[in-house]
């Protein structure tokens, strides 16, 4: 072999910088063999003694090396497959007698010859060429294993997928994976070589058809949601990606779709929306938490309540929307409810607009299951009990005032019936006639006992709690001039002169009558002396009403019973009667209170919601 220069460019021009090739040599010519490894330095070179492995790019040999080796030769091109697996053959004849003699090895073990001694830059652009090929075909092979697997991954896609040909303004579907096929029910031949508007219908937005199409038109990526329909006609939503694809000229070639049957999520979707909406038009407080306590959902009730500002934010820990000295029953009910599965309540006091404390009973059920969806959430209702709460204690009140005045009373009735019945032919006359008196107001005494229970329930109705807006002085003079003539001997002054207008509710004549019912039958002297009077206070925003009396006052439970709002045990009518106009004042968002004057007699005081005339 002769030495003249080698043309320029090495491996690394060739190769485009790949891993260095392996080059085995199986040259029994010792001095040609180290010729060789000489000139090929640039290159991993290894001898082949036996056998042949897998990463070797070219086998160089020689005529006995070929004889040694021409069955590892040919298993080694055979595991390489398709990939090409290159072998020269060096040998000291002219080509055309080497090509004669190796005739059947040719395109089996060999793919070219060599004739030599020739100069070493034609053995180096040989050995070039077949390591190009040799890369070429191992390119090749890569990128057909990638479509392979490509091909393997779309037609195995949940999703739908489509390839559509840019060169055609049409823009036809070349291939479809079965994800397509099994949304749409359009298989190849309905679908390759037809432009995807196929899929629109009557219903379509074309808004969203306009979108894609300038998309497209400008060659930019497009997400969209599109309600389509199947070769059944049945119209479902889809969620369609399309991308270009360019070529290494970054030219468009193709557009590459994705479409996902979202009919379910929308459907899910619009079932939220309408429980939304609900949820909204509920007035109790209503906060839906999420697996791990935390506020999802809530409506604008619950916002306003345990809200700041109005604003109940989303991923707030439930137990923080509460007091502090609340949030141990919180936490304690939403575990109770995670791990039993039953519902939970308690009732606590919360500070509501025009800093008022309102009683509210919240109530912790877990979420219903669903056939796909898991139960995980928690729904936390709340309800304003406090009228509810003073309902029940009003009537508690009622039942025990009746019972304890209905027993006293028939005991009178039932003592002095006895009384007549065993001893009615031994009496005096006139001690006969104070027993049957005594009969006679009993039962009066229940008479008014019952009317005063049935005005008491009205009050105590939130349906019947009318009120009005009345000018008190005339009120109050109709009040007065009618107990003047019920109670000729009682002296009942009126003072009420400056006219002034209040809310008041409908059974207020009825608790004035019987204030002063009261102040004039438990009064201690034989002339009782009972003041009425209304106080105007414009700068509280109140009118005041006063009834005066100089009797023994009222006991000091019961003034505590009726500040609380509480159960006590009355011992007379006037207990009702007091209970009665309380609530009724209250009802109006007034004040009821009573003092005891110095040294004897009561001031009962209504003060009423002021309204300007």
């Amino acid at each position: 072999m002769d030495d003249p220069p080698a043309p320029s460019g090495g491996f690394e021009a060739a190769f485009g910088g790949a891993d260095t090739p392996r080059i085995g040599l199986g040259i029994d010519n010792r001095r040609n063999r180290d010729l060789l490894s000489g000139l090929l330095s640039e290159y991993e070179v290894v001898p082949l003694e036996g056998g042949i492995e897998a990463g070797t790019d070219l086998c160089i040999v020689d005529p006995g090396g070929f004889d040694r080796l021409s069955d590892d030769i040919e298993r080694w091109k055979a595991e390489q497959r398709p990939a090409t697996a290159p072998a020269l053959l060096l040998a000291n004849a002219p080509e055309p007698a080497i090509w004669d003699e190796y005739a059947d090895a040719m395109g089996q073990q060999l793919d070219a010859v060599q004739s030599i001694p020739v100069p070493k830059w034609a053995i180096l652009a040989r050995v070039r060429g077949l390591l190009k090929t040799r890369r070429f075909s191992r390119a090749a092979e890569e990128r057909h294993e990638r479509l392979e697997l490509y091909e393997r991954a779309m037609d195995g896609a949940n999703v739908g997928i489509t390839i559509a040909d840019a060169s055609d303004p049409d823009l036809p579907l070349v291939y479809i994976n079965g994800g397509f096929e099994a949304i749409t029910g359009y298989g190849p031949a309905e679908s390759l070589g037809r432009n995807c508007r196929f899929l629109q219908g009557e219903e379509t937005d074309q808004r969203t058809v306009d979108r894609i199409k300038d998309a497209l038109e400008a060659e930019e990526p497009v997400s969209v949601e599109i309600l389509n329909y199947r070769a059944d006609g049945e119209p479902f939503w889809n969620e369609l990606d399309i991308m270009p694809v360019t070529d290494g000229d970054g030219e468009v070639t193709h557009f590459l779709g994705f479409q996902e049957d979202i009919s379910d999520r929308r459907r899910r979707e619009a079932d939220l929306e309408r429980y939304e909406q609900v949820l909204q038009s509920i007035d109790d407080p209503v906060v839906v938490s999420d697996a791990e306590q935390c506020v999802e959902l809530s409506n604008d009730a619950a916002a306003e309540l345990l809200g700041e500002d109005d604003e109940l934010a989303v991923g707030t820990p439930v137990p923080a929307l509460f007091p502090s000295d609340a949030r141990a029953d919180v936490r304690r009910a939403l575990a109770d409810v995670e791990r039993f599965g039953e519902p939970q309540e308690f009732q606590f006091a919360l500070s509501v607009p025009d800093d008022e404390r309102r009683v509210f009973q919240f109530r912790f059920q877990r979420e219903r299951n669903t056939a796909d969806r898991p139960v995980a959430r928690t729904i936390v209702v709340g309800r304003d009990v406090t009228t509810l709460r003073e309902y029940q204690n009003r009537l508690s009140v009622l039942d025990r005032v009746l019972r304890h005045n209905l027993r006293n009373k028939l005991t009178v009735i039932a003592g002095n019936t006895n009384l007549l019945t065993d001893r009615r032919e031994e009496l005096p006359s006139e001690e006969i006639t104070d027993i049957v008196d005594s009969i006679d107001t009993a039962t009066a005494d229940l008479l008014d006992l019952t009317e005063a229970a049935r005005q008491f329930h009205r009050s105590i109705e939130p349906a019947d709690r009318a009120w009005a807006a009345a000018d008190l002085p005339d009120l109050l003079e109709e009040v007065v001039t009618a107990a003047r003539r019920q109670y000729p001997d009682a002296d009942i002054e009126l003072d009420a002169t400056e006219p002034v207008t209040a809310t008041v509710p409908s059974t207020l004549r009825l608790g004035l009558d019987g204030i002063i019912e009261n102040a004039v039958e438990y009064a201690t002297s034989a002339e009782p002396h009972v003041v009425v009077s209304v106080l105007d206070r414009p700068e509280e925003g109140v009118a005041e009403i006063r009834v005066a009396d100089d009797g023994p006052g009222i006991p000091d439970r019961e003034r505590e019973a009726l500040h609380r709002g509480g159960e006590t045990a009355l011992e007379h009518l006037q207990g009702i009667t007091l209970w009665l106009v309380s609530w009724a004042v209250r009802s109006v968002g007034g004040e009821f209170r009573i003092n005891n004057r110095d040294p004897s007699g009561t001031v009962v005081v209504l003060r009423l919601p002021r309204v300007e005339a």
